[in-house]
């Protein structure tokens, strides 16, 4: 096949052992889809931070990655830096996924003033109007700040559950925390 190639949904199956906890042999079908993955000039990346996307039972006692992500060469050159990611998993088995694409370096940005656009017309109305923006911004980052501190908290809960089996008492005093937490942001 020629040209960029992607291939995302869950696939049923693993490719390594790591990737289903108590896995302790590789099968045909894990070399089967190995190979088919590698016949199709296919790349299957590596999650930041989770490892499963696949839950089953009250503890989750089997846990594996089935839902994978998978781009050809041809398809990473279109879209560049790509980063895959586990998001919070909501009453299903299955958790989705992120793909961010993009450049990751943040360059600083210059900023020059010219003083004569001080005595222009409207000018200072115009600065008053930046201000309540930045403003709104600051608070409006305050938010997502406080969001993304609950949603990691929810991710490390997530991850706990990955490497252990917790009991419903314990859920609920960390859900209950969680809401806690919410309440007062």
């Amino acid at each position: 096949m020629e040209g960029p190639r992607r291939a995302c949904r869950d696939f049923n199956t693993i490719r390594h052992m790591v990737e289903r906890r108590n896995c302790s042999r590789i099968t045909n079908i894990m070399r089967g889809f190995s190979e088919w993955i590698n016949d199709m000039g296919l790349h299957d990346s590596h999650f930041n931070r989770r490892k499963f996307t696949w839950f089953r039972g009250i503890n989750h006692y089997s846990v594996a990655r089935l839902d994978k992500f998978l781009f050809s060469n041809d398809w990473e050159e279109d879209f560049k830096d790509i980063r895959q990611r586990i998001l919070h998993r909501d009453n299903y088995n299955h958790a989705s996924i992120s793909i961010d694409c993009g450049n990751w370096n943040h360059k600083k940005s210059y900023f020059r003033f010219e003083n004569w656009r001080l005595g222009m017309d409207g000018f200072k109305a115009q600065i008053a109007k930046e201000q309540a923006q930045v403003w709104s911004r600051t608070n409006f980052r305050e938010l997502v700040k406080n969001k993304n501190s609950l949603l990691n908290e929810l991710i490390e809960l997530d991850q706990i559950q990955d490497t252990r089996q917790l009991n419903e008492d314990t859920m609920m005093i960390r859900a209950e925390e969680l809401a806690k937490n919410e309440e007062a942001n």
